[in-house]
């Protein structure tokens, strides 16, 4: 099973059992995937500044327009997710991709269907987990 049908089809298959519309499964998989790939990208931030400590003089003393630290952090996050959902929209979560990961991932067996949770999990709590070591150093 691969990553994109345990994520497609794992939140597929969760939300049918439900007895509700399983395709709802796409835009979970998709607003997961999003969030990960955002939080990939805020690892290869703090890994780049690790390795090369000025490359953070590039983002420090920027105006924020009068905006607090929370507030400028929450349009940050706004417009990176605003750039990275429609790509992972169009380049992985469309509906035709959508169904053939689903199709794929309903002919695994219910063992192999109970493990997708796990297969997702285990790399977004790995990225998580770099992040906040990477911060802390």
């Amino acid at each position: 099973m691969t990553y994109m049908e345990a994520l497609y089809g794992g939140q597929y298959w969760e939300i049918s059992e439900k007895k509700k519309d399983g395709n709802l499964g796409r835009k979970n998989g998709n607003i997961f995937l999003t969030i990960w790939l955002m939080m990939l990208l805020v690892m290869a931030y703090l890994l780049i500044v690790q390795i090369y400590p000025p490359f953070s003089r590039l983002f420090n003393n920027r105006n924020t327009a009068g905006l607090s630290g929370r507030s400028a952090g929450k349009l940050i996050a706004l417009l990176l997710f605003g750039v990275t959902y429609p790509v992972v929209l169009y380049g992985f979560g469309t509906p035709k991709k959508f169904d053939g990961y689903v199709q794929k991932f309903l002919q695994y067996p219910d063992e192999v269907k109970k493990t997708a949770n796990k297969k997702i999990l285990i790399p977004f709590f790995v990225v998580l987990v770099a992040i906040f070591i990477l911060a802390f150093l």
